[in-house]
């Protein structure tokens, strides 16, 4: 554990705002700090993360449908959402907690009447390293406990990997179904 002392209110505002930082691709957690805390009580089990939203329908672009999507990842701070924006967009953000042991969210399924469901992609920013096997933030690949690949059941009934680099924003890879079909190799143990 670290402990950071600013001069300036407004650096240390500017690091906390900006959240999260990584450290050679690991998550360096930043949480302000109560003097009256013991530090051994200070929880680094959650991370503030913000989420773009790919692929929701034109038609089902709303600020419920947002903060339905956003609702599934954790417990959401913020959503920007524009309504004149939102639809020609190529994402929408929010920002959410997420537990470091539990697996990140990939997507959801939205039901379509008439039509196969429609799958939107989330994809995370400053994540870092995190596990392809599992989804979890706390350890990568190569440490993972977990014996199989966690895998996502296409429409088509195909399963492929749910966790890969996909999940972030600055991935070429569209979703997990497109890069199932093209070589991936980083993603499969």
């Amino acid at each position: 554990m670290f402990v950071f002392l600013f001069e300036a209110e407004e650096d240390k505002k500017m690091v906390l705002e900006q959240r999260p930082w990584t450290v050679k691709g690991n998550l360096m957690l930043l949480n302000e700090w109560d003097p009256d805390i013991p530090m051994n009580q200070i929880d680094f089990s959650r991370c503030a993360l913000w989420v773009h939203i790919h692929g929701i329908p034109p038609r089902l672009v709303s600020k419920e449908n947002v903060s339905l999507t956003a609702a599934t990842v954790r417990e959401v701070m913020a959503i920007e959402y524009n309504a004149v924006n939102a639809i020609w967009s190529e994402f929408i953000h929010f920002k959410v907690q997420v537990k470091l042991f539990s697996p990140l969210k990939p997507g959801v399924f939205i039901p379509m009447v008439g039509k196969k469901p429609v799958w939107v992609q989330l994809k995370y920013e400053k994540i870092g390293d995190f596990c392809y096997k599992c989804g979890r933030l706390s350890h990568d690949r190569s440490t993972c406990l977990e014996k199989e690949v966690t895998k996502l059941e296409s429409t088509d009934g195909n399963l492929v990997p749910t966790y890969g680099p996909w999940l972030r924003v600055d991935s070429k890879l569209r979703d997990c179904f497109s890069a199932a079909y093209g070589p991936c190799v980083m993603c499969y143990p």
